[in-house]
């Protein structure tokens, strides 16, 4: 039987002989004593243990580059819940496995990581054993450490890393998650990388049109994050944490031009200035909403991602192309073209259209148009109409009901309002639901009906083609066609139902049937507002009598509701919302096909008005519908 001595003494002879460290983790192998053993340890089986920052194993480059192979299998979580490389919960969990290299100051060297196992991560610090330091370090995005994404088993992550200081730092592979399927074998590579000349913007690559265009390929591996966490554009969701490549190109004064960058790499941004190559000179321009420069929105690999951007000015641009971290990084195509914006691009040059016949469509684009209010648009009341727009000057029918049917190549969204060009205006006319003005969605796709329905109360009306983003634009088709609806749209030609042996059943349609109170009917709930599009029903029913009502709708939304016969908005809200006293409301909600019904009990006999409405004005919230009362 080997005692503790002799395994000591066994140790030193791998020591002697291998050049190693050595180590052994069973319990009748402890080192309990003597000189202070090497950095690095081998167990009798051969295998290192690097499994501690004290014992990091020493690696050297040769030739620009090393390779290793380690694994993390029966290690230990050295820090516990310490590391996290400033992520706001902890990701660090696994085992780790730690290795030493001299890197040199102001060289550029790309870390790669392949692992066996999912969650693998690996990350670089001073070399320094305190979990406090290792996690500034790591944390801090590329200034004196970095980190990698989470790695799926088998894929390689890699990371370019610029050290502030020449000397000693630690490279440290761990994983996400502390269980059995979290840690295993790996290969470490350190390479030398030699970074693009563009990744300052002080040293932007001259980009010159020819022909009124140009398209350049760059990367932006081995760049470097110029102004850390400082760019955002004037957004507080917008982050800009990735390396960057620069490139320079004189524009004119009133050009359009249309900047598409496709990256090969995931959460790629890029954005346009035209100041200074500073901090503050850069988010004043990308976040000014195309008046002096603008951003695109973040895309994936090989999806392109682009803008159209008017200059203010004649003189040099300057286009970075980013990421929203340090993780993301790599090759892309960035394209510039010269465009002429159309010119119906603010309300006051509004496109005239003369509405007549049986159909009248319009074409058109919303490429190279500019934001005119920028966020002040919301029709719903919280989201902003923040892309570029278009706008028509309807000239039309007062009194007709018009069904407005859009096409569009992006999601789009498409609003009514009066004649007057100003935010507060246009704001309140197209959140009217049908008052003064209406609005909808418009989506690329054939799963919606992308239809607005609009009586105007006046014989000519602006309709605008917006967006929510200055990312979503493009062409689109609108057709404009007079449209009959129901008679029974208002109150006051609620149409008029018999029974007859007991009962009576009607079918009815709410298509194109404006919103005749607005919000001011809520029935008691606020979170419940029919204002949708509704009809009308009176019927005779007796005192102390239980009627059940039923409603199958063809649509989603739908809401019923019972009040006197007052078409007054003050005397049908408290009416259907007196829970049965003079009138009544459905309580839950009914789903397109299926059938709810509503029992009522009238304390006087005489007229009742029942209204066959939504909660809803979008484009699954009407439709045809069958109601039966007994």
């Amino acid at each position: 039987m080997r005692t503790r001595s002799d395994s000591f003494i066994l140790c030193w002879l791998v020591v002697l002989t291998s050049g190693f460290g050595c180590s052994s983790r069973s319990a009748d192998n402890v080192y309990d004593g003597g000189p202070a053993l090497p950095d690095s340890f081998v167990t009798e089986a051969g295998v290192v243990d690097n499994s501690t920052c004290k014992r990091a194993t020493q690696i050297a480059l040769s030739g620009g580059s090393v390779t290793v192979s380690g694994s993390t299998k029966g290690f230990t979580n050295e820090y516990g819940t310490q590391v996290s490389c400033g992520a706001s919960y902890n990701t660090m969990l696994g085992p780790q496995a730690y290795y030493k290299v001299a890197l040199s100051k102001g060289k550029v060297y790309k870390l790669s990581l392949s692992a066996s196992f999912y969650g693998a991560k690996m990350y670089v610090a001073q070399a320094k054993c305190s979990p406090t330091s290792i996690n500034t370090d790591c944390g801090s995005e590329g200034k004196t450490g970095a980190v990698t994404t989470s790695s799926s088993s088998s894929s390689t992550k890699s990371i370019f890393f610029t050290p502030p200081s020449s000397g000693s730092y630690l490279l440290v592979v761990d994983s996400s998650s502390s269980s059995k399927s979290n840690n295993g074998d790996f290969t470490l590579i350190v390479e030398e990388f030699t970074a693009p000349t563009n990744a300052s913007c002080a040293k932007a690559t001259r980009v010159t049109l020819s022909g009124g265009k140009a398209s350049v390929s760059g990367t932006t591996e081995g760049g470097k994050n110029e102004f850390g966490t400082g760019i955002n554009c004037g957004s507080t969701s917008t982050t800009m944490k990735g390396p960057q490549a620069y490139y320079k190109i004189a524009m004119t004064a009133g050009k359009s031009y249309i900047v598409s960058m496709t990256p090969q790499y995931s959460f790629a941004k890029f954005y346009i200035f035209s100041g200074k190559c500073d901090t503050a000179s850069i988010n004043l321009d990308c976040g000014s909403k195309g008046a002096t420069g603008d951003y695109s929105s973040s895309t994936f690999k090989d999806k392109a991602t682009q803008i159209v951007f008017t200059a203010a000015k004649s003189g040099d641009h300057t286009i970075a192309v980013d990421s929203s971290s340090e993780g993301y990084a790599g090759k892309f195509t960035l394209d510039v073209q010269e465009f002429a914006p159309p010119t119906n691009g603010a309300c006051a040059k509004a496109k005239a259209v003369a509405v007549t016949g049986a159909k009248t469509t319009i074409t058109g684009t919303t490429y190279g148009a500019k934001n005119e209010y920028g966020d002040k648009i919301k029709c719903d009341g919280f989201s902003a109409n923040d892309g570029p727009q278009v706008y028509y000057k309807l000239n039309w029918t007062k009194g007709q009901t018009y069904k407005i049917t859009a096409s569009p190549s992006f999601t789009a969204r498409v609003y009514v309002f009066g004649n007057k060009c100003d935010a507060a205006s246009i704001a309140a006319d197209c959140a009217s639901k049908g008052k003064t003005g209406a609005s909808m969605s418009a989506y690329s796709s054939g799963s919606y009906t992308n239809q607005l329905f609009f009586r105007p109360a006046s014989s000519s009306n602006h309709l605008a083609i917006d967006s929510s983003s200055n990312s979503y634009f493009g062409t689109f088709t609108l057709t404009v066609e007079p449209f009959t609806a129901a008679a029974n749209g208002t109150c006051a030609k609620a149409k008029s139902l018999t029974f007859t042996s007991g009962a009576v059943k009607v079918s009815g349609d709410t298509t194109g049937v404006p919103n005749e109170f607005g919000t001011a009917i809520n029935c008691g709930n606020y979170k419940s507002i029919p204002y949708g599009s509704q009809v009308y029903y009176k019927v005779m029913l007796s005192a102390g009598k239980k009627y059940s009502i039923s409603l199958t709708p063809d649509f989603s939304s739908a809401k019923l509701y019972i009040f006197g016969n007052s078409c007054a908005e003050t005397s049908i809200n408290a009416a259907c919302s007196s829970k049965g006293k003079t009138g009544d409301v459905y309580a839950g909600f009914f789903s397109k096909g299926k059938t709810g019904t509503m029992a009522f009990t009238p304390q006087a006999t005489g007229q009742y008005i029942i209204a066959v409405d939504a909660t809803s004005d979008s484009s699954y919230a009407f439709g045809t519908f069958s109601l039966e009362i007994k």
